[in-house]
């Protein structure tokens, strides 16, 4: 879809769990790209066993959809939406 905003958002675990955020919108190709940041985090030096996650929630015109990525496969490319109403609000 074209011209959907986007959030990423991320916590810093070496900053107590804080959470931080950036607004992107989808392009022409319906595909958003956010800028590189370096994060350093525990997650660099796996303090304590802990490992990369991340999870997509994704709302707009009347579609939804969620990924969810545990780190122990390569990080999928697409997320396909259903329609409906956003049940994550």
């Amino acid at each position: 879809m074209v011209g959907v905003p986007v959030n990423e958002g991320w916590l810093d675990p070496m900053d107590e769990g804080n959470a931080s955020g950036d607004q992107e919108e989808t392009d022409a190709t319906g595909t958003v790209i956010f800028r590189k940041r370096i994060l350093h985090s525990r997650l660099e030096f796996k303090f304590r066993g802990a490992k990369a996650s991340a999870r997509i929630l994704v709302c707009a015109k009347d579609e939804y959809g969620a990924l969810y990525w545990d780190g122990a496969e390569a990080l999928p490319r697409t997320l396909t939406l259903q329609r409906g109403s956003c049940p994550y609000d």
